[in-house]
């Protein structure tokens, strides 16, 4: 079995739905997977993410090496007229019947699908398009309807940019990883803003550039495909985590919040609108939950 321990930290929730992402990665890219989470005491909020996966290289490392020769593709329904309006994201088409929701009326609002060369596996990226009764946690907002493959087709670029020793040390380390980021799915509070709590904002100074994380933002997109947090309202959410090695039907209920019979946590996700009310939307903080 492949291992990897990455450090995580439990009151940033881009990067838990990141570890559920490397998780649902590693089960599909690798063979069978587990992970969970582990701390030292109870109280702990910078933890670890461990990661076990079928064969001898290090899921992490399978992962990461995966995404850096990743290309996006937007998925439209069999038939359908809709094609990805941005240069250099092709459009396929998926078979008749199998789509996750209503042919949507932009191409906007179209799933991605990750492939890397002639290899059978694919990453599907599709909470944002999810039909059913889940919340879509869709963040990101505006950009003259810049759609989400495009976003993650940039995130991918970024990753794929990295010189040998900044990617030897994302294999350690992969939620402090960092690129220049104009814009991202906005998963990661570290890199987010509201203008009005920090005084300014940042797109009346075009010399500054904002600093992101992309392998939290991809990878958080993945997760997500399977579970989400437990939506309280528009701006908060609850997330829970495991702190057993678990394949990934519990780890994803445990996103939500479920009770198992495995030691948990949960921690309630706030956020704010840094524009205009009902748009894009920004994580603020986290905070852990009393437990009863």
């Amino acid at each position: 079995m492949g291992t990897s321990i990455i450090p995580v930290d439990l009151l940033n929730p881009g990067q838990v739905f990141a570890c559920l992402g490397f998780l649902e990665a590693a089960d599909l890219l690798c063979g069978p997977a587990e992970g969970g989470f582990v701390w030292d005491e109870e109280t702990d909020t910078l933890a670890r993410f461990a990661l076990t996966a079928a064969g001898s290289k290090a899921p992490v490392a399978a992962i990461v090496s995966f995404l850096r020769q990743a290309t996006v593709s937007a998925c439209v329904p069999a038939g359908s007229p809709l094609r990805a309006k941005e240069p250099g994201v092709d459009t396929i088409e998926l078979e008749a019947g199998v789509f996750p929701c209503r042919e949507p009326d932009t191409p906007s609002a179209l799933p991605a699908m990750l492939a890397c060369g002639g290899s059978p596996e694919r990453l599907v990226v599709d909470h944002w398009a999810d039909g059913s009764s889940r919340d879509t946690l869709k963040f990101w907002a505006g950009m003259a309807g810049y759609s989400g493959a495009a976003l993650v087709r940039d995130m991918l670029e970024q990753i794929a940019a990295w010189p040998e020793d900044v990617t030897a040390a994302a294999i350690s380390d992969p939620f402090n990883a960092s690129a220049l980021q104009s814009s991202s799915l906005r998963f990661d509070l570290r890199k987010d803003y509201v203008a009005i709590g920090l005084g300014f904002t940042v797109n009346a100074h075009p010399s500054m550039a904002i600093v992101g994380y992309p392998l939290v933002e991809v990878l958080a997109a993945v997760g997500l495909s399977h579970a989400r947090p437990l939506r309280i309202d528009k701006l908060h959410y609850r997330y829970g985590v495991i702190g057993e090695v678990v394949p990934p039907p519990f780890a994803r209920a445990a996103l939500g919040g479920a009770t198992a019979p495995f030691r948990t946590r949960r921690f309630s996700m706030r956020l704010l609108w840094p524009g205009q009310e009902g748009q894009a939307r920004a994580i603020s903080f986290a905070e852990e939950e009393m437990s009863r």
